[in-house]
This record gives C-alpha cells, structure tokens and sequence, in this order.
C-alpha cells in the first residue's frame, strides 16, 4: 500500500468550572482514500489475495459530555 497522510481537527468548549462541554472532532479532512487494514484471504478456490479495506472518508462527529 502506498504511503498516506490524514489530517484532522477536534475543537471544542467548556466553560472554567463548568460541569459540560461540547466538541466537534473532523477527521480525514481532505477526503483521501487509503486502505486501512490489508489481511491475507483464503476464499473456497483455492486461490490466495489480497484483502484491503478502505478507511473511513470524511468524517464529522460532534457531541457533549455533562458531569453530575
């Protein structure tokens, strides 16, 4: 597999003293495609290759945390 770079950002707030925050975590930025896992296969044929699975594209996640 070829060589890759993946860049990606998490911002987020919480307020001093605060009990909650909240944060947006943007992963793959600039949308590469890139094998993530390669594994050997064996399939009923007798016949062994090369499996790659693709890694996730462009991803947003957002969400917030609250103490008690």
């Amino acid at each position: 597999a070829k060589p890759y770079t993946i860049y990606g950002a998490k911002i987020g707030y919480a307020p001093a003293g605060g009990r909650w925050s909240v944060f947006a975590d943007l992963r793959n930025l600039t949308d590469k495609r890139y094998a993530a896992v390669f594994a050997p296969f064996y399939d009923a044929n007798g016949i062994d290759r090369a499996v790659y699975s693709p890694g996730a594209g462009r991803t947003l996640t957002v969400g917030a945390s609250v103490q008690f």
